[in-house]
């Protein structure tokens, strides 16, 4: 289960610098912004899937995902500016309130 994530991490990484290669209107702030979000979220699923009990790890892998899903639609349509982009603080709290639930869950868990 995890080398079948970091596979699908890699191949999401490769297609998004593919799709930055060939779309033009596909800025490069925007190719930075998706692929943080990928590896963030790879971790976090990983990490998830290393501490936490069977339950938890598929719920949270779950969970996880579909905001990953969430947090890359975000940084696509972002703007490219950094300075008041809503985008930006939609995926840094998406990300904060992931980092919460695998520490309720790892705390719940004991």
């Amino acid at each position: 289960m995890k080398t079948l994530n970091i596979v699908i991490a890699g191949l999401l990484l490769l297609f998004n610098l593919v799709c930055g290669l060939i779309i033009p209107q596909y800025e490069l702030f925007n190719i930075a912004a998706t692929s943080i979000v990928i590896i963030l979220n790879s971790a976090l699923i990983l990490v998830a899937c290393n501490i936490l009990n069977d339950a938890f790890k598929i719920s949270l892998s779950f969970i996880f995902s579909l905001l990953g899903i969430i947090e890359i639609v975000l940084a696509i349509l972002s703007p490219q500016e950094i300075v008041s982009n809503y985008y930006v603080v939609g995926i840094v709290l998406l990300i904060i309130f992931e980092v919460i639930i695998l520490a309720c869950a790892k705390l719940c868990q004991r």
